[in-house]
């Protein structure tokens, strides 16, 4: 082996002097090309490719390291490298190889996180690991996904919803649902927007809501607004309301009594709403509306600082109708009447309070 060595460092040495034009080569020189020989040497002696060594080197591999992945017919170690980083080693890989499948398969299987167990019993049943890892996703086993695709549902994402959202736990209770005439979208809508979760019931209440003139997005809406029955919507008619008027009010949470006061007090449902939350009854937001404050917003701050309608309407008369700025002259100590006075004269709140305060110096 020493003697091979000599000689292959022997002919290195002669091309390095050839290419460099170089003298006798320093020491340093010389045993660096002793190394690259002894590298070669053991590259020959063990079977290595001509011109990969150095390949397996840079990728970070031992001789033996290499030796073990050439030897399950892997050679590039490019490819070894990426399939070292998914956990492969080559006693796992010979197992996926003598289980049938080819690398380019158990690359593919691998990248989908796949142990050679699991793929084994998802490949008869899909083409791709891809779709492999769908099913999975949604919690199936090869066995339950196998029941969907043989009953004809082979979109997994069609699946995820049938059991996710529907809540159906096999075939057979998707196949109810369309069978009451609902596709996966139409029975998810339904159920999302508070339908009977059960497939006979909610086909008869879709016939009956169909029955009354609706279509499927309408009945969708009103379920949202936990109108259940068409036949509820019959008392809001009865009582003058339009449908739209109906849903406004209902969607502002309304009950039919309540809409009537406030529509017979001249509000449209957006507007009661505002009133109502700052906890006006339609009599006290007419008052304030009467005294000029048409904001349910304005009329709470006022309110806030103790002022009535009535008040009210006196300063919005002299020209205030910002209750902050009001609010000012009430800490100055001051009414409506006064204030108007000392604005005449010029002057804000400060300055009177102060020359108030020094008229009534002794």
């Amino acid at each position: 082996m020493r003697k091979n060595i000599r000689r292959i460092a022997r002919l290195l040495e002669e091309a390095a002097k050839e290419l460099e034009g170089m003298g006798k080569l320093s020491f340093p020189r010389r045993a660096g090309l002793y190394r690259k020989a002894e590298d070669i040497d053991e590259r020959d002696e063990k079977g290595y490719p001509e011109g990969k060594w150095d390949e397996w080197r840079e990728y970070g591999f031992s001789p033996d390291e290499a030796r073990e992945w050439i030897e399950v017919g892997m050679t590039d170690p490019y490819k070894v490298k990426y399939w070292v980083g998914m956990g492969a080693t080559p006693d796992k890989v010979r197992k996926w190889f003598e289980a049938g499948f080819t690398p380019e398969e158990t690359e593919r299987w691998m990248e989908w996180e796949f142990s050679l167990e699991e793929a084994m019993e998802w490949k008869p049943l899909v083409l791709y690991p891809g779709v492999a890892f769908q099913w999975r996703e949604i919690g199936l086993t090869p066995y339950e996904a196998e029941k969907w695709l043989n009953a004809g549902f082979d979109d997994e994402e069609e699946v995820r919803e049938w059991i996710s959202v529907v809540g159906v736990k096999d075939p057979q209770g998707a196949k109810e649902w369309i069978k009451e005439g609902f596709s996966f979208w139409m029975a998810a809508e339904w159920v999302e927007a508070g339908g009977v979760n059960d497939p006979k019931l909610a086909g008869e209440d879709l016939r009956k809501w169909r029955s009354y003139g609706f279509k499927f997005k309408d009945v969708i809406e009103w379920l949202q607004l936990e109108v259940k029955d068409p036949e509820e919507l019959n008392e809001w008619t009865d009582h003058g309301f339009s449908l739209e008027e109906a849903y406004d009010w209902i969607g502002a949470e309304f009950t039919l009594e309540e809409a009537i006061e406030w529509r017979d007090a001249g509000f449209c449902a957006g507007k009661a709403w505002g009133w109502r939350y700052m906890e006006f009854s339609p009599q006290e937001a007419l008052e304030w509306i009467a005294a000029g404050v048409t904001d349910h917003g304005d009329a709470i701050t006022w309110a806030y600082r103790g002022q009535s309608p009535a008040q009210v309407r006196k300063w919005i008369e002299i020209g205030i109708s910002d209750p902050f700025e009001a609010e000012k002259w009430i800490n100055a100590g001051m009414g409506p009447e006064e204030a108007k006075a000392w604005i005449n004269a010029g002057m804000g709140p400060e300055e009177a309070k102060a020359r108030k305060a020094r008229r009534n110096i002794p």
